[in-house]
């Protein structure tokens, strides 16, 4: 008597398909799973390892791009101006970017940024959005620090990640913030 099975043999070919099954069934888990482990490593590639937001308590901030450098020195004291941008230019020190805007309904009125040992020319917080540059507060290096928010205004916003809010400032916000050391150049 022949142990094969087959279409000739007149044996059943079950153990052969619950075998095949199982096997499918085993490749089909293990795909799955080199595909999660796929996505999860190549998300913490993309961000570099660093969570995706900031800590609890303060605000990203990114840097000026080398093309937008002439815009952004318009924004900066005119005393401080050809040196903050030569130092940009020159990757010594790049300059760091925000928006400043209004929530609608409220009155706005005028701040002033401090960073570090710089403190910006007096803004107007009015219902179109300004692009401002300012030196970051703490050397480049060291990846965090603090920017202070002067003034008396209503409705303050400042587009950082998160957006920072003031909705009635009288004297000073602090901003705890956050950058990538890895693009001093915004590349």
């Amino acid at each position: 008597m022949s142990l094969a099975s087959g279409p000739d043999s007149g044996g059943s070919n079950t153990s052969a398909t619950v075998t095949r099954k199982g096997a499918g069934l085993a490749t089909t888990v293990g795909v799955v799973g080199v595909l999660l482990t796929g996505a999860i490593v190549g998300g913490m590639l993309v961000s570099g390892g660093q969570p995706s937001r900031p800590l609890a308590g303060t605000e990203r901030i990114t840097t000026v791009d080398p093309a937008d450098l002439g815009a952004a020195a318009n924004t900066l004291t005119v005393a401080n101006q050809a040196a903050l941008v030569a130092d940009a230019k020159s990757c010594r020190a790049p300059l760091a970017v925000m928006t400043l805007s209004k929530t609608a309904g409220t009155t706005g009125g005028m701040i002033r940024i401090r960073s570090g040992s710089y403190l910006s020319p007096a803004f107007s917080v009015t219902d179109s959005p300004q692009r401002i540059a300012i030196p970051f507060p703490a050397p480049y290096a060291a990846g965090h620090g603090i920017l202070s928010v002067e003034g008396a205004a209503t409705g303050v916003e400042l587009t950082l990640y998160p957006t920072w809010s003031a909705p009635n400032l009288d004297g000073a916000g602090i901003i705890n913030l956050v950058w990538d050391t890895n693009k001093p150049c915004g590349k």
